[in-house]
Order: structure tokens, then sequence, then C-alpha cells
């Protein structure tokens, strides 16, 4: 009965409540730049202001946002404090210790299991003493910050962006679809093993980087990682990047729950994952593809969702019973929870 009351939340349209969308800023040093991420649950119009002394920037978003601030500072980053929030805009203000120049900023548009991020990144200056009278100032020299891995547009864009600015990837469209899976968040497919480990990067943080595990021979590879916690009150997933050789690289992400030290989900926990994704993944259009909801499998494991796109790439979410110790009993179902994201058989034309 209980697993028949997910399948019927899972189904059922979510209600609209006048409540603020969530959103999150995550900052990352990065020895030479500190980088800001702003991630709205939509594509929101986003712009930057950097104060003329360096020593603050305001990010401001048009919409009303809840945004969730970082539990700790760092880098240059001394405080971040939320404006007055409107009917209409939202936003933040960033204090830095020293004066800082904007080295790059570019907007990732949504994709099926995350929203629009906006990424900002901030270099200090060399020095924010005057000159020697009768000298120029050397101007400051570092090396530019890594770009953040995006797939490439499948049209050129109409403009040649600023040389300070990262370009905004595309979403490349099929003749027969209106949405491609491009992969998972910063990784896209195609993706070389040196461009995943940037995506992880952009997307967790270097410290999970630098823990991921990697193994894989003849030229196949796998980074293994266990990532903060994507959704509010739920565990941290494992995540499996697998990496084919050139020219298919990147072709397969899975995320796993199951619950801390491997005990599985309890149906409440299950229901904290499965219920906002499924509303994401609803939202998408994977015109020219096929969609499946709450479909249930013989062996007792659960099809949440299911889109294939036009490209025949797919992210699929299964929810299976998982074996814990102890007397059966109703109290004791416990689930694992696997989300996938494949590419197609055959990549889409460039």
């Amino acid at each position: 009965m209980k697993l028949l009351a997910l399948l019927v939340m899972l189904v059922m349209p979510i209600a609209t409540a006048a409540a603020r969308e969530a959103a999150s800023m995550r900052v990352g040093d990065h020895a030479s730049f500190v980088r800001v991420v702003l991630e709205t649950p939509r594509r929101v119009q986003t712009t930057l202001t950097l104060n003329p002394d360096g020593l603050s920037a305001t990010i401001t978003a048009a919409a009303d946002l809840d945004i969730a601030l970082p539990a700790r500072m760092t880098g240059v980053i001394t405080a971040i404090e939320k404006l007055t929030p409107g009917d209409a805009a939202s936003g933040v203000t960033l204090h830095f210790r020293t004066p800082v120049k904007l080295a790059s900023q570019s907007t990732l548009p949504p994709e099926a299991a995350l929203g629009q991020r906006f990424v900002a990144d901030f270099q200090p200056l060399a020095s924010s003493a005057p000159a020697p009278s009768g000298t120029e100032a050397a101007p400051p020299s570092f090396p530019p910050s890594p770009p953040i891995p995006a797939p490439k547009p499948q049209t050129p864009p109409a403009a040649k962006p600023p040389a300070a600015e990262l370009p905004t990837p595309e979403i490349p469209k099929p003749k027969n679809g209106d949405f491609v899976l491009t992969g998972f968040r910063s990784a896209a497919f195609g993706f070389s093993l040196e461009s995943v480990l940037l995506a992880i990067d952009a997307d967790f943080g270097h410290e999970i980087r630098t823990g991921a595990t990697h193994s894989g021979s003849a030229g196949k590879h796998t980074l293994t990682l266990v990532s903060s916690p994507l959704l509010p009150n739920t565990t941290p997933p494992t995540i499996i990047y697998t990496i084919e050789p050139q020219p298919r690289g990147l072709s397969l992400v899975q995320l796993t729950w199951n619950g801390l030290g491997g005990a599985g989900l309890t149906e409440a926990d299950a229901v904290k994952i499965t219920e906002p994704m499924t509303s994401v993944f609803k939202s998408v259009a994977f015109v020219g593809g096929h969609t499946v909801l709450g479909l249930a499998m013989p062996d007792g494991q659960l099809v949440v969702f299911q889109g294939t796109d036009a490209a025949g790439n797919s992210v699929r979410m299964i929810m299976r019973p998982a074996p814990i110790a102890g007397p059966a009993g109703e109290g004791d179902k416990r689930y694992v929870i696997d989300l996938t994201y494949t590419e197609g058989p055959t990549p889409p034309s460039k």
C-alpha cells in the first residue's frame, strides 16, 4: 500500500504554492581566483555589477528567490549578504578582503536534473597600493581561469563573446525534437577524462574532485565519488562517470542513493528524492522521444521516470528494494534509488 501511495504521489500534478523559489549559492577557492555559482530552479535573467573599488560585487536575479548561502566563506570572500527581496528580483552582495577584478562570467542553461547556473570568477588584484610617483603600475599577471566544460554549440553564436567572458553553451536541437539531454550538470557527453575532472571541480569543488577514485583499462575510465547532498534533507549519492575512448568520451553517469552506511532508504527518504526529481523531469519536453512514468516491473523495481530525447540520449530513475538485516516486516522495507544519464548509441551530429 505504501508503494502504491508513493506511485500516486509521483504521477499526481504538483500543487502550486505561493512560496518563494529555492536557489543556492556555492563558492570555491581556486588559488588564483575564486568562483561563485548561483543556481536557480529555472532560466532567470541574472546580472553582475562590480563596485569600482573592487571590494564588493552585486549579483541580481530577476525572480523572487530564497537563496541559500554557503555555510562558510572562502578565498578573498569575507561575507555574503542578501539584498532585500522584491516581487520580481532577488540578489546578494559579495564582500572581498582585497580588491578584485571580474575574470569571467557565464550562464549554463537548465538541464534535465538541475536548474540554471550563473558562474562568475573573481581574481584578486596584485596590489591595491598606489604606484610610486612618476611610474606606472604594472598590470597584474595571472594564469587564465580554466573554462567551464561545455558542449560545443551546434550552431555558431551570432556574435563572439568578449574575451573576459566564457561562452554560454547552447542545447542542440535536432530536427524532430526541441530538447537534447547533453549530460549531467557541467559534464557533457563526449568529454575526455580531463574535461570531466574539470566539470566535477566546477560542480562540486576541488576537494571532491581530488577525492574521486579513478579506475579503468584499455582507454576506458571510470571516476567514482561521493558528492555532497543534492537535495535538502537527503543522504549524499555515489556518482560514477564512465569515459570511453575518444571520440565517444563520457557516455554514462550513474547516481545511487543507498542511505547511510548502505542501509537503504526508508520510503519517506525515498520520496524526498523521487518527488522533486520527477517534478523536474516532467517539466522537460522530450519531443521526438518518449517518457515513462511510474512503471512497476515484475522484479519489484519501479521505473519512477524515464525520458529519451530525439537524439537517443536518456535519463532514467529506478527505485528498487534493498535487503536489510533483521526480521521481515512492513516497517523494515528499504529502497535504493538509481539515476542514470546515458548517451544514445549514435551521438548527435555536430
